[in-house]
């Protein structure tokens, strides 16, 4: 994995707050995540998760883009001094402690970091708990460009009706995204890309849908037409002609509505356990579930996105090869729950 569309949209606050699920937050914003710790001593771990993406509510611009594109009139702050470039020798945890891993009295499962590898032969639990997905989806959506990803935002666009339940919470959809190349790993495999589905329950609580995406057998195979539809409306974001864009659903031609929860379906299998932002500052108390199977996209398609990481717009936040995934982190003992889509 919740990219960017309306020129230039700033984040609402349902929308921000899970934003900081792959954006992070500034050093300032730190103290306030220490505010919630000092504020709830007695909270989980998951309720300062919520507090540190609550924090990122407040406005914010794209450093990388020029003083014309910055909002009118609108206060701004420079985007986060974090990148991928040495994140191989572990360069966040400088600045942003809780990446190192290590668990503390105000988050004591901090060592339950994401991504991961998942063994797929276990052992884990089976549950007969069913990830439902709900909803007819959207009419439209803000395609929009940030810091270290393309992100097609649903809650930006006023449609709040596409929903998961997952162990009795409803989440509703925010945002989803895209990482090249996967961040979460099967068996040691790392795919082509990973598209994350970045949704909030009432009480702001995160779960974080991944899904893989890898290449098709053969180079005729086109791939996933929805998905190839998501990034072919990218293609003006990538090209540096837009920053943000709302997106109507008649520009994916099939389909009267923009709802990615046609990509799975009843039966699908997943893997569900505890993890944590994949980016500073990596706060934990996040719900994961990752698909088992990949969804196959075409070369060209992952050709577009990998033009955006290398677009002049961005502010060269990509590794040295040009990719925006963090590494697997350890498993620690966690348990990794089996499940499927009802």
């Amino acid at each position: 994995m919740n990219g960017q569309f309306l020129h230039i949209c700033w984040v609402a606050t349902l929308s921000a707050w899970v934003s900081a699920v792959a954006n992070g937050l500034s050093p300032g914003d730190l103290a306030a995540d220490s505010e919630c710790e000092s504020s709830f001593p007695e909270s989980s771990e998951r309720a300062c998760a919520v507090s540190a993406l609550q924090t990122r509510a407040k406005v914010t611009s794209f450093s990388t883009a020029n003083s014309q594109d910055v909002a009118k009139g609108v206060e701004s702050e420079k985007l986060l001094p974090w990148n991928y470039h040495a994140f191989q020798q572990g360069d966040w945890p400088r600045m942003y402690p809780l990446c190192e891993g290590n668990p503390n009295p105000d988050h004591p499962n901090n060592q339950f970091q994401s991504p991961i590898d998942i063994p797929s032969r276990g052992p884990h639990e089976p549950t007969d708990e069913r990830l439902s997905l709900n909803g007819w989806g959207c009419t439209q959506a803000v395609f929009q460009l940030l810091h270290d990803y393309l992100e097609v935002n649903f809650a930006d666009a006023g449609c709040t009706n596409l929903t998961a339940t997952w162990k009795g919470t409803t989440y509703t959809l925010v945002q989803l995204h895209f990482h090249m190349m996967s961040e979460v790993q099967l068996d040691g495999k790392k795919f082509m890309g990973e598209m994350h589905m970045v949704h909030s329950a009432s009480d702001g609580s995160p779960l974080v849908i991944g899904t893989f995406l890898d290449l098709p057998q053969s180079a005729e195979d086109m791939g996933n037409g929805y998905v190839h539809d998501m990034f072919l409306a990218c293609t003006d974001i990538v090209n540096g002609l837009n920053l943000s864009r709302l997106v109507s659903a008649y520009e994916f031609g099939r389909y009267d509505v923009i709802n990615p929860y046609f990509l799975q379906r009843a039966g699908n299998k997943f893997y569900s356990y505890p993890g944590s932002l994949t980016t500073p500052p990596c706060t934990p108390g996040v719900e994961w579930i990752s698909m088992a199977e990949p969804i196959l996209v075409s070369q060209p398609d992952f050709d577009i996105y990998h033009a955006f990481l290398s677009n002049r717009l961005r502010n060269g936040t990509q590794n040295s090869y040009g990719f925006d995934d963090r590494p697997p982190q350890p498993l620690n003992n966690r348990t990794i729950v089996i499940g499927e889509i009802k």
